[in-house]
């Protein structure tokens, strides 16, 4: 309960321009947790996306949150209209940031990006809504 009585409080602080699409996340072991409001003032969340690609070995967590950041702001950028007008599907671009994370997460260490493929490739994956038993059937489809 104290996590979202600061997540609450956070998104109050950061989200003080009118007429603009606005999201906040955090991350967390499974997956993570969203909040938006859209230009017209409509409210959503928080709402918690489980991660559908957390499956198998973590080799190291360091670099997680920013990995995260990365595919959620690359399907953003690559959706940018949708998000100015608050029409962009918001657990599908979470779902870009636990993929990209769980790829960064359980990559060797010295090839961290090896399992990060084209991003229509990764976001077939993210579209077919299939929850992976192991990260080799994940690696596998993404080939």
């Amino acid at each position: 309960m104290r996590i979202m009585c600061t997540f609450l409080t956070l998104t109050e602080r950061f989200w003080r321009r009118k007429n603009r699409t606005k999201l906040f996340g955090v991350t967390v072991s499974n997956g993570a947790y969203e909040k938006h409001i859209c230009p017209d003032g409509a409210v959503d969340g928080p709402n918690k996306i489980e991660s559908r690609f957390m499956v198998g070995e973590v080799i190291d967590l360091v670099g997680a949150g920013d990995s995260f950041r990365a595919g959620l702001l690359t399907y953003a950028a690559l959706h940018l209209d949708e998000f100015k007008s608050g029409a962009i599907n918001f657990a599908e671009a979470v779902q870009m940031g636990n993929l990209f994370a769980s790829l960064f997460i359980k990559a060797p260490l010295d090839d961290r990006y090896g399992g990060i493929r084209p991003y229509d490739k990764m976001l077939n994956v993210v579209r077919s809504n299939v929850t992976y038993e192991s990260f080799n059937a994940l690696q596998k489809v993404l080939r």
